[in-house]
């Protein structure tokens, strides 16, 4: 059920995932000693969490991603036991910045709210332009469909 705010994506909404995911992240979460909303069951609420603050969740049982808006301005993630990192920008992000209004993946535009696993399981850079009103971006392209088989 975590991936249900997510589902925007196939509605061609990312901004109401982005949007959708924040909320449930800021109401139900907290640094409090009940701060994850139900049983850590093998941590699946950090993860969420974790996911839905940077902007990179995995959609279940597929080698693809949702990109929605990362609530920091830098993360770094060391991918296995090499030397590469994906590293997730987003210069201006905030409380009130939850929309992407452009991104890049290595240095090239991004139109899409997805990104497949092989593109960024060697090291990768993206970077978001975050703004405070929702925007088109990602729209065009939905995410594979879970179902397609892929041959």
């Amino acid at each position: 059920f975590m991936h249900i705010p997510l589902l925007y994506h196939y509605a061609q909404r990312p901004d109401k995932s982005s949007s959708t995911l924040r909320n449930i992240l800021a109401k139900a979460y907290s640094t409090a000693r009940n701060g994850l909303p139900d049983n850590e069951d093998m941590g699946c609420h950090s993860a969420f969490y974790i996911c839905g603050m940077i902007g990179l969740y995995p959609m279940m049982g597929q080698d693809w991603y949702f990109l929605t808006a990362p609530a920091f301005a830098r993360t770094e993630v060391s991918l296995g036991e090499g030397r590469q990192k994906l590293i997730i920008e987003a210069p201006n992000a905030s409380t009130t910045h939850i929309y992407i209004a452009a991104a890049t993946l290595n240095g090239k535009a991004l139109n899409r709210a997805w990104i497949q696993h092989q593109e960024i399981s060697n090291g990768a850079h993206i970077i978001f332009e975050l703004v405070t009103a929702p925007t088109n971006w990602g729209q065009d392209i939905p995410p594979p469909s879970p179902l397609a088989r892929s041959e």
